[in-house]
């Protein structure tokens, strides 16, 4: 028996440090929001979602020595996100963002800035809404682990990074029933993205193995959007939205790359003040 759970307990810790070899960062998409802002001049609004994303990896393994490049991949990835807004005026709010971490990537951290005007229907008053917004979104994530050592004994450290960059500019259409306190909107999106990064390799004691920074390739894409949105409640608010990525990436379709479309969801909790 304790021989049995020997086993599991090496088998579980070879998984754990198989999946911290990888490198990956997600790569933020269009933004979708619906077409209203906090409010008169002055108002706050503190928002809390999760958005889907391109996870682009660049190598499943960067302990190797050196380490493989040519398998870099692109898949769906996902996101949470805080934000404070401030509206500027009655009709522009100004947004600022954490992304405290990426779904299955723990070691990751990003950041968002965006603006949003209200060209049509001030606040949350019932009728026909229209908005355009867009904005910076960034991301990096890092892992570190033990060399396997290709030359030169292994197990020297290793540490690598990667970011990710996305600008993005949206859309928003809608119209806000009063009855139900329901606002229904479509939304249309473009995005520019941008990955990079790095993997350091540290010199073995015995100098055998070289110290060594393999560069990650920059490398650039682009997606566009469409999708459907409903907003229920005024002051305190519940968003959900479905959308199609129309994604033009690097690599062919073997590895992810290439051009793609997927179905991706979002959630998003708003509070007004």
């Amino acid at each position: 028996m304790k021989n049995v759970l020997f086993r599991i307990v090496l088998l579980a810790f070879g998984l754990m440090t198989s999946a911290c070899a990888s490198i990956e960062v997600d790569v933020a998409g269009p933004l979708m929001s619906p077409p209203e802002i906090a409010g008169q001049a002055g108002s706050i609004q503190v928002s809390l979602g999760s958005e889907q994303s391109t996870r682009y990896t660049f190598t499943g393994d960067a302990s190797a020595r050196p380490p493989n490049l040519t398998t870099s991949s692109s898949r769906t990835g996902g996101y949470i996100h805080g934000n404070v807004g401030y509206a500027v005026s009655d009709w522009f709010q100004i947004s600022v963002g954490l992304i405290p971490g990426s779904v299955g990537t723990p070691i990751s951290v990003g950041s968002m800035i965006t603006g949003h005007l209200q060209v049509i229907g001030h606040g949350n008053a019932p009728g026909p809404k229209f908005a355009v917004y867009g904005g910076v979104i960034t991301n990096s994530a890092s892992a570190k682990g033990d060399q396997n050592g290709t030359f030169g004994p292994g197990g020297f450290n290793w540490k690598a990074n990667a970011w990710s960059q996305t600008l993005t500019a949206s859309t928003s259409v809608g119209y806000r029933f009063a009855d139900v306190g329901l606002l229904v909107y479509a939304s249309g999106g473009y995005a520019d993205q941008m990955v990079s990064g790095g993997i350091e390799h540290s010199l073995s004691s015995d100098g055998s193995s070289p110290a060594v920074n393999y560069a990650l390739p920059t490398l650039k894409g682009r997606t566009t959007s469409a999708g459907l949105g409903i907003l229920f409640g005024t002051s305190t608010q519940m968003g959900l939205a479905a959308r199609q990525y129309f994604r033009s990436w690097p690599g062919d379709s073997a590895t992810g790359g290439g051009e793609s479309t997927d179905n991706l969801y979002s959630f998003q909790l708003r509070f007004s003040y």
